[in-house]
């Protein structure tokens, strides 16, 4: 697609992230730092990260949204004429954060999510139905899909993420045992988890899924984890695997192509169905292409201040 044309008459604009995450998080790589550079790189705008608004700025997204003073920084911003969005990448409803939340959905001229559950989350607990959905580009570059276990009885099964989503890896414990497990994730973690891990990094994860035969990807039945976007589904497609996964909403969209449903079930139907198993990557790989480009998503963050 040609962004250029489709960008043609559209003023640059000053974009300005504001956030005190960066890129050792998912989320800020996702919502911030690819979008933000096509935005800048394919169009031309002004793009800068910063922890306050900066004068001049068209457009002040607030991201990661874990600080305090973020409510004070959004009203001040609209005082100077600077359009305020809060992109939601995150929904912690039960959390001490419910008043900033509140806070800052109710300041922001727009609110941004990654998901349409997300979105009817912040209508049931906000009250604001005007959302806007903005899914999660895909970070690395596709390979080859490929599923060619060596020993079907025991298969090398990857888990990567942070541990806050672990306990739905340990509730279905029981159902991969026999099997090699890698987990890879954050740091802090490796000393309040009972089971071998390793310390997650961009570098280890992709050499890890080269290695294992499928990703695993168990979600938790909480309302929070249930609307969680399937980034880690789509990078395990764009690395040409195969992914077990909980029926999310999200993972939905790829039940043409993945396993979605009991862990177990999935690790027995790809042993059982190998010829078919590379055929679903290569077309999963065709619908991540379609819909979660950096192209197509930092078209989709463009419509939101264009």
């Amino acid at each position: 697609m040609n962004l250029r044309k489709h960008w043609k008459g559209v003023k640059s604009v000053f974009i300005n992230y504001i956030t005190l995450s960066n890129d050792t998080t998912a989320s800020y790589r996702y919502r911030i730092s690819i979008p933000g550079n096509q935005l800048m790189n394919c169009r031309g705008h002004i793009v800068k990260v910063t922890n306050n608004v900066l004068p001049g700025a068209d457009v002040a997204i607030f991201s990661k949204h874990f600080d305090l003073l973020d409510p004070a920084k959004a009203l001040n911003a609209k005082k100077i004429g600077t359009k305020v969005v809060y992109d939601v990448c995150d929904l912690h409803v039960s959390e001490n954060l419910i008043e900033h939340y509140k806070k800052m959905i109710s300041i922001a001229d727009i609110v941004t999510v990654p998901t349409d559950g997300m979105a009817e989350m912040i209508k049931k607990h906000f009250e604001r139905d005007d959302a806007v959905v903005i899914p999660e580009p895909y970070e690395y570059e596709e390979v080859e899909a490929e599923f060619a276990p060596e020993n079907p009885k025991c298969l090398n099964l990857l888990w990567y993420g942070h541990a806050t989503n672990l306990k739905a890896l340990f509730d279905s414990w029981g159902d991969i045992q026999g099997h090699r497990i890698l987990i890879l994730t954050n740091p802090e973690a490796l000393y309040d988890i009972n089971v071998k891990a390793q310390m997650w990094t961009p570098q280890l994860m992709l050499k890890s899924l080269h290695k294992c035969d499928i990703v695993l990807v168990p979600v938790e039945d909480k309302e929070n984890k249930q609307i969680k976007s399937a980034n880690r589904m789509i990078e395990a497609i764009r690395r040409g695997r195969f992914v077990v996964a909980s029926d999310t909403p999200e993972h939905r969209k790829f039940k043409d192509f993945m396993w979605i449903g009991n862990i177990k079930e999935g690790i027995e139907w790809a042993v059982s169905h190998k010829d078919e198993v590379v055929d679903r990557i290569e077309k999963a790989q065709e619908y991540v292409i379609r819909n979660h480009s950096p192209q197509k998503v930092s078209m989709q963050w463009e419509e939101v201040f264009a």
